[in-house]
């Protein structure tokens, strides 16, 4: 009976503070859509504001902290939590120009001094790969990244989309990045490849498969942005780190879970 006891109010108590957390992210979303977007409008404050910056970790820890609540109450898996508030945030972002392939979808950010439509006569292009730990994210998670990118190198920027685990585990998202990266190549020339988090992993496994399949070509430099290369978790980083401050072991492992599905493939 006080192990019942115990159990039910440790339940309760779960529930408490996965409602406070999602209430906390409630009151942000609004705050937001009432408040801080129409006041940036209105003075013409750049994208990424001191608001922003203030409370970026902050959003970001609740989004995931109120994910992992809902799946251990049974309320809701992981990852479609995690897309669900994802979603939300991206409410106000603004729609750059999407360009259907048959590959894929792919974002195109150009600065404006660019024609919007990049051609073989122009310089090598970026193509930006997305992180969101293979389970959401799109091309809109690194859409300031791409436009600041743009701008300040003066390139066309390509944001490609990937399917997501863990409907489309390993090796979907990786055969679906080598083979955008294929198409780009044909028909922009040379790629300057950018990795962004689990970007970064599908980004360096696509150049070295490419590099090792005689396509070496099709990936001109590369730059890699926090990826994580191995599943394994060994090394004193894990240790020290596996609370935060950002990302926990515990949220990790679920995403390395979710996109290899199957043990067996951890070593492939």
């Amino acid at each position: 009976a006080v192990v019942s006891t115990q159990s039910t109010g440790s339940i309760s108590s779960c529930r408490m503070k996965f409602l406070l957390k999602l209430l906390i992210l409630v009151v942000y979303s609004l705050v937001q859509l009432i408040v801080v977007q129409p006041t940036k409008a209105l003075f013409q404050l750049p994208w990424e504001s001191v608001w922003e910056d203030c409370t970026k970790h902050v959003r970001i820890q609740v989004m995931k902290r109120a994910a992992m609540f809902s799946e251990q109450l049974g309320i809701c898996p992981f990852y479609k939590f995690i897309r669900l508030l994802y979603t939300i945030s991206l409410l106000n972002s603004p729609s750059p120009r999407i360009r259907h392939l048959q590959s894929g979808e792919v974002e195109i950010h150009t600065p404006d001094q660019r024609p919007p439509n990049p051609t073989k006569t122009d310089q090598s292009v970026y193509v930006v790969v997305h992180g969101g730990g293979f389970i959401y994210g799109s091309p809109g998670t690194v859409c300031h990244f791409c436009r600041v990118l743009a701008e300040s190198t003066g390139t066309t920027v390509l944001a490609l989309k990937y399917p997501l685990a863990p409907e489309n585990p390993f090796p979907a998202p990786l055969i679906s990045v080598i083979r955008s990266l294929r198409d780009f190549r044909s028909q922009y020339g040379p790629i300057r490849l950018v990795g962004v988090s689990a970007g970064a992993n599908l980004a360096l496994a696509s150049a070295l498969y490419l590099a090792q399949t005689g396509q070496g070509d099709v990936v001109e430099s590369m730059v890699l942005v926090g990826g994580p290369y191995s599943s394994s978790m060994e090394g004193w980083t894990w240790g020290r780190y596996r609370n935060g401050p950002k990302l926990t072991r515990e949220m990790l492992e679920q995403y390395w879970k979710l996109y290899l599905a199957r043990d067996q493939t951890r070593d492939q």
